[in-house]
């Protein structure tokens, strides 16, 4: 990064809009055949930790909440050894709970409801979607939708059925059990670049593997 990306990423208009970060990546592009909205969300994560390590270094400092007690700490990570999760359908997959098709999009079997569904990986076009029908709701005072409108966006046909609105009524109906097997086979094929490390609390003790949040520290450290 540059004084340019500086100017991006100090940009109060940008920040309010909640494109800055987009604009950066835009902006770091080499290649400007790649548009930012297809990226894969993992794959935006992994173009921001590299430009935050060119720009401020390897270490990242910010405060982490307790999720014991709640106490708030300032830690710091080490950006250089951020967990790569590769994802994708492995040759350990032996059980065949999921297959790639053809269109690159992978297939699997819901154990409550067993009907073949076929779902794709999110990118950064469908992140700005949820956040804008997020927004929308906030503003007409709606509650949240969040876990159904990221099936809807996963989700692309249900025994070879793509009609929308029958999507939409199935993700409606769909057990917690289908809901939660389908949430954790997405994360284990999905891409992605993770700050884990392992935290241990100064007040209670507490120890857990936590994700080292995305926070305002990260790109606009205290110096």
């Amino acid at each position: 990064m540059t004084a340019k990306e500086e100017d991006i990423l100090t940009s109060q208009s940008l920040l309010e809009k909640g494109v800055a970060l987009d604009r950066l990546i835009t902006n770091l592009l080499v290649d400007k055949r790649v548009k930012v909205e297809s990226l894969l969300v993992g794959d935006k994560s992994a173009i921001l930790i590299a430009a935050r390590r060119s720009g401020y270094g390897d270490i990242y400092e910010t405060d982490i909440t307790c999720p014991a007690c709640e106490s708030i700490q300032h830690s710091s990570y080490d950006l250089g050894v951020a967990h790569t999760h590769h994802g994708g359908v492995t040759d350990e997959d032996s059980d065949a709970e999921v297959t790639i098709n053809v269109g690159g999009n992978f297939v699997t079997t819901l154990p409550s409801n067993p009907v073949t569904l076929e779902f794709r990986l999110l990118t950064g076009k469908d992140e700005v979607a949820l956040m804008n029908a997020t927004e929308r709701r906030r503003k007409k005072k709606l509650s949240e939708r969040l876990v159904t409108d990221q099936l809807n966006l996963m989700i692309v046909s249900i025994n070879e059925y793509t009609d929308t609105n029958l999507i939409s009524k199935f993700v409606d109906t769909m057990t917690l059990a289908d809901t939660k097997y389908l949430r954790s086979l997405y994360q284990k094929v999905n891409p992605n670049i993770e700050l884990k490390e392992v935290f241990v609390c100064n007040e209670c003790d507490h120890s857990d593997d936590i994700i080292f949040p995305f926070t305002t520290d990260f790109f606009w450290p205290q110096r």
